[in-house]
């Protein structure tokens, strides 16, 4: 029966990530702790680390304020030790800063912020914030680790004056004893009005839209249930966006305050810090540099949705995709037919899927440098040649734009001006009588192709005609006078 359950569990966990696979979004965990490991039995009654824990510290004041992590929870109390009960507060908070994914700014992070945790205090009547009053507060983000005092941040606090002890969700500056503000105050039916109960809460932020939303339940007077399994109920949304440009937004744990009385104590346990994450963001596509058989496509990264890229994929038809491995730019796709052109598309990739597509805004046609020319006569001329030829077998995708010559084997080239693409080349200024080694090479927009076979040519002074051939041909004919006699 229990191995029948696992698989049914096994079944329903699949089904789930197969189907945030498809909606192309999912929810990552960046930090929690359900504290399973007692870190000392006795309190920590001084400012640093609680117990032997290596994240969790405490900030405190009062000489008799401290904290521990023992019995699967994290408790902080107004009498630590042996010392004498004294006005103040404790903060077990751990620094974020550095946590992957979380942007301390936060506004600045993608994707849907969670928090999820439970709380307690031991107070029918919890008094509030002010100075020597008992409150309990779960902080979601403050600047300062002198939670009382200093900073300014985001928390959902119990305690205030009168009778009735709603949760709220509040933003606060120069502390939670400074100036405390409501953003959601509970109001559900048996949600409205909280004393010594164990409390299971969770906050959602939107930071594209500033949106937040508190949700709770109240897990009666005995014990905590984990607040990420069963329903939890909304007390409504609203947008706030007081502190969420704020720099800095890196402490996040339990605060508790009051007073003199005896062994005042507040509990937090199942802390949670999610963000709801995405496929990735379109990229941008810059320039597309062709190449032989190739595309060197350079691009900029989209936004990686919550979750970093690792990968890229490319598709010269729209429909079959290459995964090319790693994030940098360009992105190089071999194997392509020169002369064809292409429409490129990429798109990222992350935990989640595949990105958005990014497609090219016009097409890139790989391409190489011309064959060979065929030289197939050369006509010499006074001071010149003219060299009659064939286009090369493959122009190398990209039309031939020039022909160069060279005189000399191809030690020098010669780019006609204005451009040559057509049978004959003329070459001028050269010497009658000299034999020139002549060669050709295409030019098209990858550069100057490979040279044609060695062809010579010497120009020389062509034949009269005319009148003036008719009048040297007579000349060749009458024989010169022998004397003056014959002229008789």
């Amino acid at each position: 029966m229990i191995n029948i359950t696992r698989s049914v569990r096994s079944l329903m966990l699949l089904l789930a990530m197969m189907m945030l696979t498809q909606v192309g979004w999912g929810q990552t965990t960046l930090f929690s702790d359900n504290f399973g490991t007692s870190r000392g039995s006795t309190y920590t009654a001084a400012a640093g680390v609680i117990g032997n824990d290596a994240n969790w510290v405490i900030s405190r004041s009062g000489t008799d304020w401290g904290a521990k992590i023992d019995g699967g929870r994290l408790d902080i109390t107004n009498d630590a030790s042996i010392q004498s009960n004294a006005d103040g507060w404790g903060f077990g908070y751990q620094d974020i800063n550095t946590i992957s994914g979380w942007n301390t700014t936060l506004s600045s992070n993608t994707g849907t912020i969670t928090w999820e945790f439970n709380m307690r205090q031991i107070r029918t009547d919890p008094s509030g914030f002010g100075l020597n009053s008992y409150g309990v507060a779960f902080v979601l983000a403050s600047t300062n680790v002198t939670a009382a005092t200093a900073g300014s941040g985001y928390a959902v606090v119990l305690g205030q004056s009168g009778t009735t002890d709603p949760i709220r969700l509040a933003h606060f500056n120069n502390g939670l004893q400074g100036t405390l503000t409501n953003i959601i105050t509970s109001n559900t039916a048996s949600l409205a009005d909280f004393g010594a109960d164990y409390i299971s809460v969770r906050v959602t932020y939107i930071p594209s839209n500033n949106t937040w939303e508190l949700f709770l339940r109240n897990d009666g007077s005995s014990s905590f249930t984990d607040p990420t399994s069963g329903t939890l109920t909304s007390q409504g949304t609203a947008v706030n966006s007081t502190y969420t440009s704020a720099t800095g937004m890196r402490y996040v744990g339990g605060y508790w305050q009051g007073s003199t009385g005896s062994t005042q104590t507040a509990f937090f346990d199942n802390v949670y810090l999610k963000k709801t994450v995405t496929v990735p963001a379109a990229p941008t596509i810059g320039t597309i540099t062709p190449g032989d058989g190739q595309l060197s496509v350079a691009f900029t990264a989209g936004s990686d949705g919550g979750s970093a890229i690792t990968d890229y994929k490319w598709s010269v038809d729209g429909t079959n995709y290459t995964t090319r491995s790693g994030t940098s730019s360009p992105i190089v796709i071999t194997g392509l037919t020169n002369g064809t052109a292409y429409t490129v598309r990429i798109r990222a990739v992350n935990a989640i899927g595949d990105g958005t597509v990014a497609t090219a805004g016009s097409t890139a046609t790989p391409r190489t440098t011309p064959a060979a020319p065929t030289i197939t006569g050369i006509t010499p001329g006074n001071n010149q040649l003219s060299v009659a030829f064939t286009a090369p077998s493959s122009n190398g995708g990209a039309s031939i734009t020039n022909y160069e010559y060279s005189i000399n084997g191809g030690t020098d080239w010669v780019t006609p001006s204005p451009a040559v693409t057509t049978s004959p080349l003329l070459i001028t200024g050269l010497t009658n009588g000299t034999t020139y080694d002549i060669q050709l090479r295409a030019v098209n927009s990858a550069g100057s192709g490979v040279a044609s076979s060695t062809v010579q040519g010497t120009p020389v002074v062509p034949p009269p005609s005319g009148l003036l051939a008719f009048i040297l041909r007579l000349q060749r004919r009458i024989p010169e006078p022998t004397s003056l006699g014959n002229c008789i």
